[in-house]
């Protein structure tokens, strides 16, 4: 019932009278979760995700928590009943990182990679970024220990490696960390090296999201660019990127990690461009290039669009080609005026005093909202409305049937001796419409 009240009703009060009547209904918290998040409720819509969280605790096996605790625990996302709780653990995972729980959050995103290491929930996308943020660089190192495969395609994954790297070594050695150099060899240089010749377009990426514009930073993304962004882009990959850079944008804006990113984007073309000492590495770019395509074919589409759990938050909707209009089409036709604007039309040709102009004017945008909700719920019982769905329809067309009453009074009480012939006809067609509504609230509301 609840994916029928979604197609058929944009209105949340709809989910609300289902939760008063189901109030663990899952998939109707979730929903109502991001709509709080969108008009910017969190407390509201933290208080739902919990409430999801909770319904599901209740339906745990005895021995699900401690064989999840251990790694041991497997869910598929491919079964319809496992996607729920896979999509309420990613949003407590999101909700956790944003009121700056970062440990927590990171607990949570390795909890949902254990259950299932493929990742339908493009949990890697955000557990990298947490686990740098939360200075967890160990957790990191394991988990790409353990998802290096699936992990190895994701550029920022690879350069959050790097991070990672680079501050287990500083913490290893003082010395390292107090002169703020990477050796040559150290294995979070050959690392960031690595990977901004697999994925070159990070380093424009990188400088441009720590906000380095002076000369030599610019010189450096010209040259890169011409030396190795020379192909057709890949839509995907492009995204990752973006993405990537609109979460962790800060880690990378300090001094230090720019000057590192510069420094080894300047070695790497120095080796590139050297006729004999550069052979090992054209070779090494020759073979990341190849890995790389294999993956994301250059001119690739983004499949990645679209999907909820790895939006940018820089997404327009964009209509597609074959949904555009004709040359030939008339222009589309203007949208029908607010309810307000519609009433002042039915009553600016009425003679009498304003207060009693505005309250006719107020009874006609009522009365055009009543005719939107009893036609809305005429749809939805027309598609054949679950018993359970029914029910709480039935409840909602009493309270509905109450409201009209009280309408028709509101009506009633304008008809004074004091009207005009005019402002009288309006009333008693206002009145008709209302006694129309009246009756298909009672037809709908007739048990079967």
């Amino acid at each position: 019932e609840f994916e029928l009240i979604v197609v058929q009703s944009p209105d949340p009060n709809l989910l609300f009278a289902l939760l008063n009547h189901e109030p663990g209904h899952v998939a109707a918290l979730l929903q109502l979760h991001q709509i709080a998040v969108q008009t910017g409720q969190l407390e509201r819509a933290s208080d739902l995700l919990e409430r999801a969280l909770y319904s599901f605790e209740q339906a745990y096996h005895p021995t699900f928590v401690q064989t999840w605790l251990r790694g041991a625990a497997r869910l598929s996302y491919q079964l319809p009943q496992n996607q729920p709780f896979f999509r309420a653990l990613h949003l407590h995972m999101v909700a956790l990182g944003r009121r700056g729980c970062v440990h927590a959050a990171l607990a949570a995103a390795t909890l949902l990679l254990s259950l299932d290491h493929d990742d339908p929930t493009h949990a890697l996308l955000w557990a990298d970024v947490l686990a740098l943020r939360a200075k967890d660089h160990q957790t990191l190192l394991s988990l790409n220990a353990v998802l290096s495969q699936r992990a190895a395609r994701l550029p920022g994954w690879l350069l959050s490696l790097a991070f990672a790297k680079r501050a287990v070594e500083q913490q290893a050695d003082a010395t390292v960390a107090q002169q703020r150099v990477a050796t040559a060899n150290s294995s979070a240089t050959q690392q960031l090296r690595e990977t901004l010749l697999a994925f070159p377009q990070l380093l424009p990426a990188a400088l441009q999201a720590s906000g380095a514009a002076n000369l030599a930073q610019t010189n450096l993304a010209a040259r890169w660019g011409a030396r190795l962004l020379t192909e057709r882009t890949n839509s995907a990959l492009e995204h990752l990127a973006v993405l990537y850079f609109e979460r962790a944008h800060d880690l990378w804006s300090g001094a230090r990690e720019v000057r590192w990113l510069m420094d080894e984007a300047e070695h790497c073309l120095k080796l590139l461009d050297a006729p004999e000492e550069g052979a090992s590495a054209r070779l090494l770019l020759e073979e990341c290039t190849t890995r790389v395509h294999a993956w994301y074919p250059p001119g690739g589409v983004d499949y990645y669009r679209g999907v909820e759990f790895a939006a940018l938050l820089s997404e327009q909707v964009v209509i597609p080609q074959e949904e555009e209009p004709e040359p030939n089409q008339p222009p589309p036709q203007p949208p029908p005026p607010p309810p307000e604007v519609a009433a002042a039309a039915h009553v600016e040709h009425l003679e009498g005093d304003d207060d009693f102009l505005s309250r006719l004017a107020a009874l006609h945008v009522n009365t055009e909202a009543f005719d939107e909700r009893v036609a809305e719920m005429e749809r939805v019982l027309s598609q054949g409305a679950a018993p359970a769905l029914r029910q709480v329809i039935v409840l909602r067309l009493k309270n509905l049937g109450e409201q009209l009453t009280q309408h028709h009074l509101a009506i009633d009480a304008l008809m004074t001796d004091s009207v005009g012939d005019a402002a009288r006809e309006a009333l008693r067609q206002l009145s008709r419409r209302v006694d129309g509504l009246c009756m298909r609230v009672d037809a709908l509301g007739a048990p079967e």
